[in-house]
């Protein structure tokens, strides 16, 4: 198999101008592709719920922090590897809280974790951040006024962390933003209302902030989305049923974000995908109970969505897992992330549910680059994201002056693209040979990006490409 991938790479491989928009798309049916299913770890987190809970790409592991049950509010620190949930002991974490925001910076490997409450009117305006091994406190010189169930999200494609309202002394409609050193209040031209318990997550495929629902003494079921600059309701043909509390999260294995639960009068079981365009219910055999108070994360390396607790009446501690329950839905997964370049983390992606299939070209794109056409960006093409020679994947590359830098495939081939104005696209031969199904092999993208960091050259997310039948 390493020498058929090795006539992949000795191809000459085809630079295009970028029109992945061309490419064709199988069918998407969203209620027979999904299923939920409840996971069975040896150890999980006590009951609770108002928990937080994000994905720390460069440790591969889903982290969660704190919430409440019968018991009072929790500051404990646990950790999803994909088959068991671990403790943390660090030797110091923010104070016991819930309703706290929650989001992982990828280009300073942090989780960062903003406000909270420990009761009906102790509110908290401190900023934290967790390395995998220790909580931080930070002390800003700007920080956003004190409250619980803020919006908090990373936006890989401006490199900051977004933060948009929840409750303090009065309901806020502020937008701000986290780059590691200070919090910035933005002032866009358009806001939506003032608001609490609503959810938001980041767009990976469209690059935007999708915020949903929400609400003041009534719940809501507006969708908006933002672009770094503004604030754009979207007015979809179907929308959830109006709802606060409820969980969301960007799958980028299903290329849809994902709606989970929630409350109004009643509690809620249901489950919807954003495309971008429109929300689609699906209905899962079975899935989690009705709920609210639950968190959920993408987690890449498993290429599934975890939720986990809750309350539905009482405190849960269960755990469950999005899933593809169709195969052939598509060939590329991302996995890992990129580090920063000027102008935000460069993007490794291809359509949503495009198939590589002998005898056919398979294109991945290349997008958040910097314009300049001293930017040059090169894909590597490899047959292991586990090792390379006697070295482990990923590999570090701070070393080597590449700050914030992971190589994460191996290298068998690389070849320079065109960098057309900040995008470009690579275009895969896949050998018309059936004996390739089944196959899987891995892309990565270097940029060559004068200044951006001792060495001036940045590297995007990895990609898993699996050859399908047609």
């Amino acid at each position: 198999m390493k020498l058929r991938l090795r006539r992949i790479a000795s191809n000459r491989i085809a630079l295009v101008t970028p029109a992945y928009a061309f490419l064709a798309l199988a069918a998407f049916a969203p209620a027979q592709v999904v299923s939920w299913t409840e996971l069975s770890p040896v150890h999980s987190p006590p009951v609770r719920g108002e928990h937080a809970m994000t994905y720390d790409s460069t440790r591969e592991r889903v982290v969660l922090f704190g919430g409440r049950s019968d018991s009072g509010n929790l500051g404990d620190t646990w950790e999803w590897d994909g088959a068991n949930w671990i403790q943390r002991f660090p030797a110091s974490s923010p104070p016991n809280r819930r309703w706290q925001g929650m989001a992982y910076d990828p280009v300073r490997q942090r989780v960062v974790l903003f406000a909270g409450s420990w009761g009906a009117s102790e509110i908290s305006d401190d900023t934290w951040e967790w390395d995998g091994d220790e909580w931080t406190q930070r002390f800003p010189a700007h920080v956003p006024p004190p409250r619980r169930h803020p919006g908090l999200v990373y936006d890989a494609a401006r490199g900051k962390v977004v933060l948009f309202g929840g409750r303090g002394f009065g309901r806020y409609a502020d937008t701000w933003e986290w780059d590691g050193v200070d919090w910035v209040q933005r002032f866009p031209a358009t806001n939506p209302a003032a608001r609490e318990g609503h959810v938001m997550a980041y767009d990976t495929s469209r690059e935007r902030v999708v915020m949903f629902g929400g609400g003041t003494t009534v719940a809501w079921n507006d969708t908006w989305e933002w672009d770094g600059t503004d604030w754009t309701q979207r007015l979809p043909t179907h929308r959830p049923p109006n709802r606060t509390l409820a969980c969301m999260t960007y799958d980028a294995e299903l290329g849809v974000v994902v709606l989970h639960g929630g409350a109004n009068s009643v509690l809620f079981a249901d489950t919807w995908l954003w495309d971008g365009e429109d929300w689609t219910e699906v209905t899962p055999a079975s899935g989690p109970s009705a709920r609210w108070a639950t968190a959920i994360a993408y987690d890449a390396a498993r290429r599934r969505t975890v939720l986990a607790g809750g309350q539905d009446g009482v405190w849960l501690s269960d755990t469950w897992a999005l899933h593809r329950s169709s195969p052939n839905d598509g060939s590329f997964r991302p996995f890992g992330t990129g580090c920063a370049g000027a102008v935000g983390v460069p993007l490794l992606s291809a359509e949503p549910r495009a198939l590589a299939t002998p005898g056919q070209d398979f294109s991945v794109r290349f997008e958040n680059l910097h314009p300049s056409r001293l930017c040059v960006p090169f894909g590597i093409l490899g047959d292991s994201r586990e090792a390379i020679g006697t070295m482990a994947l990923p590999l570090w590359l701070g070393t080597w002056g590449m700050t914030g830098c992971w190589l994460r495939v191996s290298n068998l081939d690389a070849e320079m693209l065109p960098n057309e104005l900040g995008t470009a696209t690579w275009t895969l031969p896949i050998p018309d040979d059936p004996l390739l199904v089944g196959f899987t092999f891995y892309v990565q993208g270097a940029v060559v990006e004068p200044n951006a960091n001792p060495l001036g050259v940045v590297m995007t997310n990895g990609g898993e490409i699996e050859i399908r039948q047609p």
